[in-house]
């Protein structure tokens, strides 16, 4: 196994992507954000597969500003192909810095993850990970069969309080700033961070399929979200998230029904509503919310390899 660093135009040649994290153009929208990026193609007779790292101070990262990144796999691979890359990996590349690969949840791609799993623990990579929650929409007959009680008290009493909800279109930055001021005022409000300015919202739009949902009351903004459409199969909650002084009409209840039934209409398989916290703590309350509406746990693994 050889591992050969190529222009983005070489590796996006062969390499298309399969979800949006993983393409040429998303890496190179957020370049800015890393010292440099290192396009790696795995080969023997042949590539097989490819890894975009960011280089930031100590360590290399995949991804470097993406909720996940890891190998993209030419056609089927056996696990042989991802041992020996990830040993090739440790050689060539974590001599001085630290190698660190964060994995996508399994319904995207459960033979990649399993074998990139399974590569790293076997050169002793330290793991750490973290609960990530989805709705399998191909299964999902009734949105309200999905919640719990309380859910389904609180979506009540949400349809009773006069909210609307709507799909805006990402295009228009009035639209933008009405999804993100909403998100901003949340985390604000609940002490959260938030890693994506506006800026960069307005920017990822340009590359990335999105769609923007907003919740009114008697015009005023009480919640909203951006969803990222991550595959043609996939897509992902960004943010999404409302304000106190209208959080007990539970506004929620009509942002996130409203959004399962959109991309169920849509064809789509799965939405990913992300982690329950990050890797250093589960945070419990976000956890038990999105059981009770419905989503379903799986574990999301990032692997540490150290010089």
């Amino acid at each position: 196994m050889t591992i050969d660093e190529v222009s983005a135009h070489d590796y996006r040649n062969i390499f298309p992507g399969k979800t949006v994290y993983d393409t040429v153009d998303f890496n190179l929208l957020n370049r800015h954000k890393c010292n440099r990026l290192h396009f790696l193609v795995f080969s023997d007779s042949k590539a097989r597969l490819g890894l975009i790292l960011g280089e930031q101070d100590s360590s290399l990262r995949s991804p470097f500003s993406a909720p996940f990144g890891g190998f993209t796999a030419l056609r089927h691979q056996p696990a042989t192909t991802y041992i020996e890359a990830v040993k090739e990996l440790r050689t060539q590349f974590a001599a001085s810095k630290s190698i660190i690969v964060t994995l996508p949840p399994s319904f995207y791609d459960e033979d990649n993850v399993a074998k990139t799993s399974f590569a790293m623990e076997t050169i002793g990579a330290e793991c750490r990970s973290i609960l990530n929650y989805h709705f399998n929409l191909s299964q999902a007959t009734d949105v309200n069969h999905m919640l719990s009680p309380d859910q389904k008290r609180n979506l009540r009493i949400a349809l009773a309080s006069g909210f609307t909800f709507s799909r805006l279109s990402p295009r228009d930055t009035v639209n933008v700033d009405r999804v993100y001021n909403v998100i901003s005022r949340n985390r604000s409000e609940k002490g959260y961070y938030l890693a994506m300015t506006r800026e960069d919202v307005v920017n990822t739009l340009k590359t990335v399929p999105s769609d923007l949902f907003i919740v009114e009351q008697d015009s005023t903004d009480a919640a909203a979200a951006l969803v990222y459409r991550v595959s043609d199969t996939v897509a992902q909650v960004i943010y999404w998230g409302d304000i106190s002084a209208l959080s007990r009409r539970h506004p929620m209840s009509i942002l996130t029904t409203g959004i399962i039934d959109y991309y169920k209409n849509a064809g789509l398989a799965f939405l990913d509503a992300g982690p329950a916290g990050d890797f250093d703590e589960l945070n419990t309350g976000l956890s038990a919310y999105k059981e009770r509406i419905g989503g379903i746990a799986t574990v999301k693994r990032q692997y540490i390899i150290k010089p």
